[in-house]
């Protein structure tokens, strides 16, 4: 500014007029401008004073299901119900043992199929000898402790060996049997043991 005025001297009086109007009204547009950014910053100020004294507003909490209509609620609920139903089902379907799995879905068997079974099972049983008929029952009882309960499977061959032990103990009463001796009898009186406690563990 101070050299302005210097430079305003030099001019002569009517251009020395017309710039210093000049200047005058330039330094009342800023001295207007910084007043009216003055003002604007006092109100910002302000505002930010007024929000940051507000309480803050609880939230409440949102019902959901009042968002839905009547039917769209019943449609809802029919349809989590079937999720839920699925998810169980998946769940005691996941907790079942392979074994039981594969029970399940194993085909079922007649009476017919099952008696052609018991027969074939005897019959192959007959062509041992009494040794081989006793260690069969010993191997079902073994596996039916180690496992504590007896299969079907299991029930059906020990069956079959104690038709045959039980068939040879008649041929030896009656004198018919090939071989009769104290040592056939005893084993022939362990397999109807054996057999009986097999038998046993299956009604339980």
């Amino acid at each position: 500014m101070v050299t302005n005025l210097k430079e305003i001297k030099k001019l002569s009086p009517e251009e020395r007029i017309k710039k210093l109007k000049k200047i005058e009204k330039e330094n009342k547009k800023e001295i207007n401008e910084a007043e009216k950014l003055i003002k604007d910053s006092v109100k910002e100020i302000n505002v930010k004073e007024e929000i940051r004294d507000l309480p803050i507003p609880q939230i409440k909490a949102v019902d959901i299901e009042s968002l839905f209509a009547p039917e769209e609620k019943e449609v809802f609920a029919a349809k989590r119900y079937e999720n839920i139903r699925q998810r169980n089902v998946e769940e005691e379907t996941a907790e079942i043992p392979l074994e039981e799995t594969v029970e399940q879905e194993k085909p079922k068997i007649t009476e017919e199929e099952l008696e052609a079974q018991r027969q074939y099972q005897i019959l192959e049983l007959r062509r041992e000898p009494t040794e081989n008929v006793v260690q069969e029952l010993e191997n079902i009882y073994q596996q039916v402790r180690e496992t504590g309960g007896v299969t079907g499977e299991q029930m059906r061959m020990a069956y079959a060996a104690n038709v045959v032990a039980r068939e040879r103990q008649h041929d030896i009463e009656r004198g018919t049997y090939e071989r009769i001796d104290e040592q056939v009898s005893n084993q022939l009186d362990i397999a109807r043991q054996i057999f009986k406690s097999i038998k046993d563990k299956y009604k339980k």
